[in-house]
């Protein structure tokens, strides 16, 4: 777990500071070679579809933000990571699919778990190291800190 849910309260610029609460989200991490390959595996298979107009966005937040994954997501995966919410909650990835799924689930039990967090989305960012996960962080820990 990573975050404010961690934390009690948010280290991201826009919202330092900020408790955690029923408006914040639940962000877990996974490291996992094998299992970044196969997120992987499905970044690019969806982006050949989307590319090639094998597939289309369906709704306006699909025609928002297919654009900006397709951009955004290469650069994170060169740097060892990939969230999961970039990748379409579609039976073609069935590994995104069974996360989102996962995520889905666990954010309904806390829903109905007496004094349990309520987070309102669940997510879940895969690097593919340890050493990945060490930079990351200390970037965005240090991109942060800059910002003060």
């Amino acid at each position: 777990m990573v975050g404010s849910a961690r934390l009690g309260k948010s280290y991201a610029a826009k919202q330092l500071g900020r408790p955690f609460d029923n408006q914040s989200d639940l962000d877990l991490f996974i490291v996992s070679s094998d299992l970044f390959q196969k997120l992987k595996k499905e970044f690019y298979l969806w982006l050949h579809k989307f590319e090639t107009g094998q597939i289309t966005p369906k709704s306006d937040a699909e025609k928002k933000y297919w654009p900006e994954n397709k951009n955004k997501v290469p650069g994170m995966i060169k740097r060892g990571f990939i969230d999961t919410k970039y990748i379409p909650n579609h039976f073609d990835y069935p590994v995104t699919r069974r996360i989102s799924q996962t995520m889905w689930q666990l954010v309904e039990r806390l829903k109905i778990t007496p004094c349990a967090p309520k987070p309102k989305f669940a997510s879940v960012r895969c690097y593919s190291s340890w050493d990945s996960f060490v930079q990351q962080n200390s970037l965005n820990l240090n991109f942060n800190a800059v910002k003060k």
